[in-house]
């Protein structure tokens, strides 16, 4: 599982794999890894005090690896925090209790605790080691600007691309998702395929039969862990500009095909 957190406390977004969903009562909770003080901590999912606005924003919701444990590791917990403050409210008369995560994650017991105690723990504390997303060797991803540059270089800017095909998903549990995949062709470099996760906003406005397809310009732009594409140069976003947008979560990206070398 795949997410973008905000940090209320600094002002900042970040990604991080989740180690561990927990659900306790009408609060629920997730483990996650902050790179900047390079600690895990744990993060409420939504806002309660903003509308349940997303603090953990869900980018890819797979859980394949999980494990599930329930009233019986409760326990286990409450004798860790016994004695102990905690800014986390344990119900245990709630019907609603379970921990899902990673086995080494959770079988950590005094480590889980800790983090719902408030409590931040450093990479090298943990004993934990840290995941990436089961794709990461076959996807490309960007995450930085540099990242979008560099792509942006390697595929000629999307000169004289088209868009060859869009293919666009939603799932409705555990949470909306939405994702487009979109396939563009170059005859400057091949064909590649991104993938937008999270999408927010996706706009289709093709040229008309007396128009050529091809892309002449276009922006990709990544900051606050998210990123906005468009068929047209611009320094900001801009959703109205007249063409196809997309804003979403996360993209990353792969060659279709094999690359062509072209000397300008």
């Amino acid at each position: 599982m795949f997410v973008r957190v905000y940090d209320k406390e600094n002002n900042r977004y970040y990604k991080s794999m989740v180690y561990a969903r927990i659900g306790i009562g009408a609060w629920h909770g997730m483990i996650v890894f902050d790179p900047l003080c390079e600690s895990f901590v744990m993060s409420d999912i939504y806002d309660k005090t903003d509308n349940y606005k997303p603090i953990c924003a869900t980018i890819n919701a797979n859980t394949e690896n999980f494990v599930t444990y329930e009233k019986a590791y409760m326990l286990k917990i409450k004798k860790c925090l016994r004695g102990k403050a905690s800014v986390r409210k344990i119900d245990e008369n709630t019907d609603y209790l379970y921990f899902h995560g990673y086995a080494d994650v959770l079988e950590n017991v005094e480590f889980v605790a800790s983090l719902l105690r408030g409590e931040k723990i450093s990479l090298l504390e943990s004993g934990i080691n840290l995941r990436k997303n089961e794709d990461a060797e076959t996807w490309n991803y960007v995450k930085t600007q540099k990242d979008a540059d560099d792509f942006m270089a390697l595929f000629a800017g999307f000169h004289d691309a088209y868009i060859k095909k869009i293919t666009y998903e939603e799932i409705a549990y555990p949470v909306n998702i939405a994702t487009a995949y979109a396939i563009f062709e170059s005859c400057w470099y091949g064909t590649v395929e991104l993938c937008f996760e999270a999408v927010s906003e996706l706009r289709l406005r093709p040229a008309g039969e007396n128009y050529s397809g091809e892309i002449y310009d276009a922006t990709l732009l990544a900051n606050d862990e998210r990123v906005f594409w468009a068929d047209d140069f611009m320094e900001e976003e801009n959703m109205d500009h007249g063409g196809c947008a997309i804003r979403a979560i996360n993209l990353k990206w792969r060659t279709l095909e094999e690359n062509r070398t072209v000397n300008f």
